[in-house]
């Protein structure tokens, strides 16, 4: 009863931050979106003849203006390639854990049988490790292909496994099933990197978009201070 609490109160606490989570990640969403389309008003307002006259008096060129369209047209290409990332990421990291886990059962049933037909073969049973925990995954994965590849190389282990149907195929095709696993961490790891390189790319985008637009915003305060329409029109709160 004590083990099956503590289990229940593990998934609990699982599905609770994976709750979290998913509305933190809804919220960035949100609040990046909110950005953009902040940022896309000022910009946009900006072709307006009285606003870009006005902001002409401080310096603002029409290669100024074109500068911030630029920002927002490359802010948005990297919010696009970190979702494309992002993305492929999760499903790197789906792919890695389904086979790795399909994998780790397998694992552990080839181990019990080991333990229970090699047990009173001294010589054998010592090649059988005790059952691993996944992580971490390179002494997980170091280990497994060890326990394989032993059994592969020691006819005496095979001539008796192979009386409970466990046989030199199956031995290669977990070889195989590992350096497959391998691959796939080997990719995940790949997407990891150049998603989490996307959302530093994105991050700073953005940032350089709002420098930007918050600039505009406040030299519009100056210039268009008394005419509160000018400066809703850019999307500025105007306080009554």
């Amino acid at each position: 009863m004590l083990l099956l609490s503590i289990i229940v109160f593990i998934f609990n606490i699982v599905e609770e931050l994976n709750s979290v989570l998913t509305h933190k990640t809804s919220f960035m969403k949100k609040k990046q979106k909110d950005v953009i389309e902040s940022c896309e008003h000022v910009i946009t307002s900006t072709d307006d003849p009285e606003i870009r006259t006005g902001l002409a008096k401080y310096g603002y060129t029409n290669e100024r203006f074109d500068e911030g369209k630029a920002l927002l047209k490359s802010a948005k290409r990297f919010i696009h390639k970190q979702g494309v990332e992002r993305s492929e990421m999760y499903v790197a990291n789906e792919n890695f854990f389904a086979k790795r886990d399909e994998f780790n059962q397998l694992y552990t049933d080839d181990i019990r049988l080991c333990r229970v037909v090699l047990t009173n073969s001294p010589d054998l049973i010592k090649i059988v490790p005790n059952l691993q925990p996944m992580y971490p995954y390179a002494k997980w994965q170091k280990n497994a292909l060890t326990f394989y590849g032993n059994l592969n190389e020691l006819p005496s282990a095979l001539e008796i496994l192979q009386k409970f149907n466990f046989t030199l195929d199956i031995i290669k095709s977990r070889i195989s099933d590992l350096n497959l696993i391998n691959e796939l961490f080997l990719l995940r790891s790949k997407e990891k990197g150049e998603s989490e390189m996307a959302t530093q790319e994105r991050n700073e985008a953005i940032d350089k978009l709002l420098d930007y637009c918050n600039e505009v915003r406040g030299i519009a305060k100056i210039v268009f201070g008394r005419k509160s329409q000018i400066l809703e029109k850019m999307g500025i709160l105007v306080r009554s």
